[in-house]
This record gives C-alpha cells, sequence and structure tokens, in this order.
C-alpha cells in the first residue's frame, strides 16, 4: 500500500487562542481519487481556516494529548518521575 500526502494541518496561536488551518497538497487535489474529507474543508488551493469551530471535525478524534498543555505537564512529570 502506497501512503500519499492528501495535506498540511497547521495550528496557529494568536490572541491567546488556538486554530488550525487545513492546505490541500496540489497534487493530491490533482489526483484521480480526491475525496471529501470534511464538510467544512472545500476542493481548493490555500489554506483553510474551521468556523466556528477549533478544529475541524475530521481531526478532532485523531489530535493527540500533546497538543493540549495538560498533556505536556503529564510528560514533563513522568520525565521528572523517571530521574
Amino acid at each position: 500500500m502506497r501512503s500519499e500526502t492528501h495535506g498540511i494541518l497547521s495550528a496557529h496561536f494568536a490572541k491567546g487562542k488556538k486554530a488550525f488551518s487545513f492546505e490541500y497538497d496540489k497534487t493530491w487535489l490533482k489526483s484521480k481519487n480526491p475525496q471529501v474529507m470534511d464538510p467544512d474543508i472545500q476542493f481548493c488551493t490555500g489554506a483553510q481556516y474551521s468556523n466556528d469551530k477549533e478544529n475541524f471535525g475530521v481531526f478532532l478524534d485523531s489530535m493527540p494529548i500533546m497538543t493540549t498543555g495538560r498533556g505536556i505537564y503529564m510528560l514533563s512529570q513522568e520525565l521528572k518521575d523517571q530521574r
């Protein structure tokens, strides 16, 4: 099975808030099998930001715990305890 890059999800921090953008890979958009990933992500080039939500629904369940301050704190405590 061959892996393909569909696009890039980026996190942005501004004014104390976190926001995400998604940009489709141009080659993938031109491929024979592009699929709708989320109803809020249009088939076009350029960064797209989720409206009225922190992130696009398709990515919410896949976000690692490290995206939260709590996850980073827990990891630092585990590393401290291992020393």
